[in-house]
């Protein structure tokens, strides 16, 4: 999931994909279909580095030890390639489900079963 992104033309305040979206982050509503679903067993987010080596603790309550966070890149396709071959996982190269975009807060199991 590249959410690599800082946001800026939102404006101030924390990155974009952790402002609320009815009281919860934009990145927690679009991780949580991918945590419930039954064939998702490796969740790899692509931030930006500094947030990926300190993340909020939401972040890894949501999915646990199924979630590996990756440093982004300078552009999209940086953080894309970090996404899919994240540090610690040498090798272990799983199938993955692919978006036109980055993180969107409206993913389901339907699209995910696909």
């Amino acid at each position: 999931m590249p959410a690599a992104g800082r946001g800026e033309r939102a404006g101030s305040g924390d990155i974009k994909q952790f402002r609320p979206i009815a009281g919860v982050p934009m990145l927690l509503r679009a991780i949580r279909p991918f945590a419930a679903h039954p064939r998702v067993r490796r969740i790899v987010v692509a931030l930006p580095p500094d947030v990926a080596r300190r993340p909020p603790a939401w972040l890894a309550d949501v999915a646990g030890g199924a979630l590996i966070l990756a440093p982004g890149g300078a552009a999209r396709p940086d953080s894309v390639a970090a996404a899919a071959a994240p540090p610690g996982v040498a090798g272990d190269r799983v199938p993955v489900a692919r978006g036109r975009r980055a993180v969107r807060p409206a993913g389901s199991s339907v699209f995910l079963s696909r």
